[in-house]
């Protein structure tokens, strides 16, 4: 998985419990909660978050092997099935 200038890979999604928007970052534990989209309707923050995995090019099954990382540790055979992050 590339990232840019050394600088880790982010993923957003929700909170599988809580339904929180939260960020996961490449090669870290854990999540982090986006306050920045506490004060928003449901569906800004569902629109968010689809603009910052879009401009981090995320795909759907990227978000949920990160998920998946975040959770059980970022091996070398779970990031290989996360796209690589291309930069125009």
């Amino acid at each position: 998985m590339n990232n840019y200038n050394g600088l880790p890979r982010n993923f957003f999604s929700r909170h599988v419990t809580t339904n929180e928007p939260i960020k996961m970052i490449q090669g870290k534990e854990g999540y982090f909660k986006l306050e920045m989209l506490s004060n928003i309707s449901e569906e800004e923050i569902n629109k968010e978050i689809a603009d910052l995995n879009t401009m981090y090019g995320n795909t759907e099954s990227d978000v949920d092997m990160a998920t998946i990382c975040s959770m059980y540790g970022w091996t070398a055979e779970r990031v290989s099935k996360i796209s690589p992050y291309i930069f125009d």
